[in-house]
């Protein structure tokens, strides 16, 4: 049994979103339903990038592990980049897709796997956002090594919210 945690691991990892000024506070936390956006100062003294985006993340119920995490930002050019983080042992050739309805709307090949979970990334097509936006939940996908499939539910209560208010804060 899955229970819902929202963790901020995600947002020093990624690349910086570049910010014209560096007004308003020095972080943003900010919780729609499900989701929650996160803005921080970048890390570099000569730089005021800001780094913002969307997360939600899953923890087993049992000992409180992460299983998945699931975050949107935007690039430099402004288009929304999808990034999950997964649970080792994850088949790396098959990637990891995204599911509604039954149907695949989404496969991402694996980047990488660090010590807290394999990496898959990609940008969102306006029609896979639109989607997401409309929808109650999402399934994502994987193979485990031993051939079994994994399906983790991600709810998309406050999806729509939470990124109108990152293309507020990445404008």
């Amino acid at each position: 049994m899955l229970i819902r945690a929202i963790t901020t691991s995600l947002l020093l990892a990624t690349p910086a979103l570049a910010q014209s000024n560096n007004e308003g506070p020095n972080s943003v936390t900010e919780t729609f339903q499900d989701w929650i956006v996160q803005c921080a100062d970048g890390s570099s003294e000569n730089s005021a990038a800001r780094t913002c985006q969307m997360s939600q993340s899953l923890s087993r119920s049992s000992d409180g592990r992460q299983v998945l995490s699931v975050a949107v930002q935007t690039n430099t050019e402004g288009e929304p980049v999808l990034r999950l983080v997964t649970p080792l042992g994850v088949a790396l050739s098959q990637g990891v897709g995204i599911e509604m309805l039954e149907q695949e709307l989404v496969r991402f090949g694996y980047q990488t796997c660090l010590p807290a979970g394999c990496v898959a990334q990609g940008l969102l097509e306006t029609s896979h956002l639109e989607a997401l936006r409309a929808g109650a939940e999402a399934e994502v996908t994987m193979l485990g090594i031993s051939g079994e499939d994994v399906s983790l539910t991600v709810s998309l209560m406050g999806f729509t919210a939470a990124w109108q208010r990152l293309s507020e804060l990445s404008s």
